[in-house]
């Protein structure tokens, strides 16, 4: 909706380029979320590895 009202009110060539900025935007704000996604997997994945880590010492102690 806000790129239509962009795309009404200015001059093609200025709204393409004020759309561009908010799709640019967008895909950022979807990396980022994407990536604190991946850390949280990542440090759930370290964590259950030290758990593994440390019941297998204590099953072979």
């Amino acid at each position: 909706m806000q790129k239509t009202i962009i795309r009404n009110n200015f001059p093609p060539q200025i709204a393409e380029r004020m759309c561009d900025a908010i799709d640019g935007q967008e895909k950022a704000e979807h990396f980022q979320k994407l990536l604190q996604e991946y850390n949280e997997w990542l440090m759930n994945q370290q964590r259950q590895q030290k758990m593994v880590e440390r019941f297998l010492r204590e099953y072979y102690k």
